[in-house]
């Protein structure tokens, strides 16, 4: 990650340029993880090739999670008081929320299964790598609206405090806590291994439980 990557997800009074670095983020562990299942084959993994098919999965997981709540509760809600003409759009991108939710638990779930058996079948290779290209197909658009569409009205129609506050929700789900009244952009960790979402953060421990 470059300079200029760290220093947009350091500052989360810019919840907007956080955002577009996740969707960077996202975009490149689902594309790892095609590139990893089609080079592995569904063979038998090393140690160190568990570790890599672990920590990818393990971090969509995350950042999907994240993703979701950062917009759903955060950002869209606060755009959809101030937009009637949002409403659809904002719809169907929580309806894509909920698909790509869905996609990447059968993905964990294949993913557990070439950890515990030592291997995939064709037919779970094959299903995994369709599920990987499909989503990232989708993703592609999905993050296109997002970025073109309801960002910029999310800028036009919020105030500076509005999306202040959306960047203080949005450092607190990732276990942060500002060091200055009202500002984010210097943020300290709060808890030893704080990462947000305590969903994700169950589905990620029972995952490496379960493999390591």
């Amino acid at each position: 990650m470059n300079t200029d990557s760290i220093s947009q997800l350091d500052d989360f009074t810019n919840p907007l340029a956080i955002l577009r670095e996740c969707h960077n983020h996202i975009m490149s562990f689902v594309a790892g993880l095609i590139d990893f299942c089609v080079s592995h084959s569904g063979q038998e993994l090393t140690s160190r090739e568990r570790s890599y098919l672990l920590s990818s999965i393990s971090s969509l997981v995350t950042a999907t999670a994240l993703h979701c709540a950062d917009e759903e509760v955060s950002l869209f809600a606060s755009l959809a008081r101030k937009s009637s003409d949002s409403h659809s759009a904002i719809r169907a991108l929580e309806r894509e929320h909920r698909a790509f939710t869905k996609a990447f638990e059968e993905i964990e779930r294949i993913g557990q299964t070439w950890m515990s058996q030592g291997g995939l079948s064709p037919e779970d290779l094959q299903t995994l790598i369709v599920l990987l290209r499909t989503t990232h197909g989708v993703l592609i658009g999905h993050f296109e609206t997002e970025e073109t569409v309801i960002f910029p009205l999310i800028e036009s129609v919020s105030s500076r405090d509005t999306l202040s506050r959306c960047g203080q929700e949005m450092a607190l789900r990732r276990g942060l806590e500002a060091d200055e009244m009202g500002r984010f952009c210097k943020c300290k960790l709060r808890r030893a291994a704080g990462v947000g979402f305590e969903c994700a953060q169950v589905k990620r421990q029972r995952f490496a439980g379960e493999h390591l």
